[in-house]
């Protein structure tokens, strides 16, 4: 039951860019908050 070395290192990778996908998506998320405040601000300021 020994993996084959490309399979094992695809099988890391998949992993890290996993990781680093939900590292993307949560800070993607804070900064649409942010500018999603931004604007709600800037709407009440505009009106």
């Amino acid at each position: 039951m020994v993996k084959t070395r490309p399979e094992w290192e695809t099988g890391i990778g998949c992993v890290f860019t996993i990781k680093s996908l939900k590292q993307r998506i949560f800070s993607g998320n804070r900064e649409m908050q942010r500018t999603r405040v931004v604007r709600a601000t800037d709407v009440q300021e505009r009106v």
